[in-house]
């Protein structure tokens, strides 16, 4: 089942319940698909690439983390119960499901400050300004960079490969550069931070 697909059927279980995304299955749908279908050639091969079983359960869960930041992010409201739903959709793995939504929690509670930085790093193409999917990766990627001890080398390829799968011809180029210069920045400052401990360590 394609990703599109999958997300509109959950739209379609959440009216069941009562629950109604706001413009959801018009506007964020719509968006959606024009960013991850933009051309015919993202087609090709896309679902078994995406969703074979060889796929880590790490890429699972960034993959899962991202839809729910990208509906938290359309709807300007981060509801557990849609959260929930796209968990349910996209895996029957539970410790994947839970790593997931910490993920999404994390960036989304943190997306201010994160903002920032990439309006910092790329005032040309500042947040508001960019794709609902780019915005949402980095914000992920970002979050993941600076609060995991997952190597930065793995972060930054996993943000690349969700950013051709997901996204524009273009935006695998913009998500390397942007969290490049925001990982630089990260390791100055912990550095800067590890010579003030030094130095009250010596007084």
């Amino acid at each position: 089942m394609g990703l599109t697909s999958g997300i509109s059927g959950t739209a379609k279980s959440l009216r069941r319940r009562g629950i109604h995304l706001t413009s959801f299955p018009l506007a964020a749908l719509a968006t959606w698909r024009f960013h991850l279908f933009e051309n015919e050639r993202s087609l090709r091969g896309w679902p078994a690439r995406l969703y074979s079983r060889s796929m880590s359960n790490k890429r699972k869960t960034r993959e899962l983390a991202m839809q729910v930041l990208f509906l938290w992010d359309t709807n300007q409201d981060p509801a557990d119960d849609v959260a929930r739903q796209v968990l349910r959709d996209g895996t029957e793995d539970e410790a994947v499901r839970d790593a997931a939504l910490v993920m999404a929690r994390g960036a989304w509670e943190q997306r201010g400050g994160i903002d920032a930085r990439l309006e910092q790093h790329a005032p040309q193409w500042p947040p508001r300004r960019q794709p609902a999917v780019d915005r949402n990766l980095l914000r992920l990627a970002i979050w993941e960079l600076t609060n995991t001890t997952t190597p930065p080398k793995v972060v930054i390829d996993e943000a690349i490969e969700l950013a051709k799968h997901f996204s524009t011809s273009q935006s695998p180029a913009f998500v390397n550069g942007v969290l490049d210069a925001v990982l630089k920045e990260h390791v100055g400052l912990i550095s800067e931070k590890g010579k003030e401990f030094g130095s009250e360590e010596e007084k």
